[in-house]
């Protein structure tokens, strides 16, 4: 086989060299080289460019960034038939998409070309010897890190996820990092979803079949701890996958039995989730072009989208924050949305969060990007009303005071406080 044309990392450059650098190569890749190891070393050669890309670019960057967001959208490179080509193009286009989070970086029908290529990447992380693995490997971690695969719900790429689900349970053996990757993103994918189609369900359960323990245990682990990560939302679908397939529980890992039976207890919406009932958080999240708001009242506006990377605090937090005012960001609306932590599931490790505006949904607050947005405990026993009513309206806040009564009793009178931030 041959070896990968990967080139040795160049040395550090100003921002202009990098321009100058990312103008070069564009413009070389708007006449593509007939030669496919040529093709392939001007890929190598943007791509190790684009990583030097920081979000936000500047316009100037952005200037230099579009002979090659051009190229790669060109016929001869988009439609190569070269599989290491194609991963090339698409572990590229990831890395646009980076850099432009939380916006998309193209139309909605070149989205679709990329997420097309992404599956191709997808395929070839079983040849670990390969030469376009490390690239394959980029787009992965593009599709967790920033979200973006969220964006093939909201282009109705149905067929493709689930895919994109079937290779994710096919493979036999990768790193454990990588297998974070594939968990998240399905996790993701399933969360966001306003419904989940049988097909979906039917490859999520056949990977946890008794059997297949042994026969796939890769397969196996991955899809127990989907279905774990999202068993709040998965009771009905569970129970009618399972009934159409004509299989009992039995026949399945322990999980699926437990979620079922578990899931009405741990979360009192769990019925008009699946259902897509207004009940539904996950609900307000409209299909349409990604580059553009959704009509509607502000509430209809909200959607999830791809995020600019993040870092922070990585702790797993619990029942310490209930009862605390936070604020959650939503990246498609470039803003926070403030609201209380009213309950917390101990087994499924998400907080219950009231917003001010009347939603609400269950955060696995490791995975949002939130803030303590003051120091206090809302309480009546610490606080008297009026204090807090300034603040906030008091019709809300009596129901939250009244779930976070129900949730656990006797809410804490203080908690040590500050601002706390969770990555992506």
């Amino acid at each position: 086989m041959a070896s990968s044309p990967t080139l040795p990392p160049p040395p550090s450059i100003s921002e202009e060299e990098l321009e100058e650098e990312l103008t070069d190569v564009g413009n070389k890749l708007l006449k593509p080289p007939s030669s496919t190891d040529e093709l392939l070393k001007l890929l190598d050669e943007l791509g190790c460019l684009l990583s030097k890309v920081s979000q936000e670019p500047t316009l100037s960057m952005l200037d230099a960034l579009q002979p090659s967001m051009k190229a790669l959208m060109g016929t001869e490179i988009l439609m190569h038939n070269d599989t290491d080509v194609k991963v090339w193009v698409a572990s590229c286009i990831s890395e646009i998409a980076r850099i432009m989070a939380p916006n998309a970086p193209y139309s909605d029908d070149e989205m679709k070309k990329f997420f097309q290529l992404s599956i191709v990447a997808v395929e070839q992380l079983s040849n670990t010897s390969g030469r376009s693995y490390s690239r394959a490997v980029l787009v992965l971690k593009t599709l967790a890190n920033i979200r973006l695969c969220v964006l093939m719900l909201d282009l109705e790429l149905d067929d493709l996820i689930l895919k994109m689900f079937e290779r994710f349970l096919d493979i036999k053996s990768l790193p454990d990092a990588l297998l974070s990757d594939m968990e998240r993103i399905m996790t993701l994918i399933v969360e966001e979803s306003e419904e989940r189609s049988f097909e979906l369900m039917s490859v999520l359960l056949k990977s946890v079949k008794r059997e297949n323990q042994y026969v796939s245990p890769v397969s196996w682990e991955l899809g127990q701890k989907v279905l774990k990560n999202c068993a709040g939302i998965l009771v009905l679908d569970i129970q009618k996958a399972v009934s159409t397939m004509g299989m009992a529980y039995t026949e399945f890992s322990e999980i699926v039995a437990s979620i079922c039976q578990v899931a009405p207890k741990t979360d009192n919406v769990v019925a008009s989730k699946v259902s897509g009932s207004t009940g539904n958080p996950r609900g307000r999240r409209k299909r349409g072009p990604v580059n553009t708001a959704s009509q509607g009242d502000g509430k209809a506006k909200r959607k999830r989208a791809a995020r600019k990377s993040e870092t922070g605090d990585a702790a797993d937090h619990g029942e310490e924050l209930v009862g605390r005012k936070i604020k959650v960001w939503w990246p498609a609306d470039d803003q926070f949305y403030k609201g209380v932590i009213t309950g917390f599931d101990r087994e499924l490790k998400k907080h219950k969060v009231e917003y001010v505006d009347g939603d609400q949904e269950n955060l696995y607050l490791r995975a949002e990007r939130w803030e303590i947005v003051e120091d206090i405990i809302l309480s009546t026993a610490d606080l008297p009303i009026i204090e807090i009513a300034a603040k906030i309206e008091v019709s809300w806040l009596q129901q939250c005071l009244t779930k976070c009564r129900e949730a656990q009793g006797k809410i804490p009178s203080s908690i040590s406080g500050g601002r706390e931030e969770v990555p992506r």
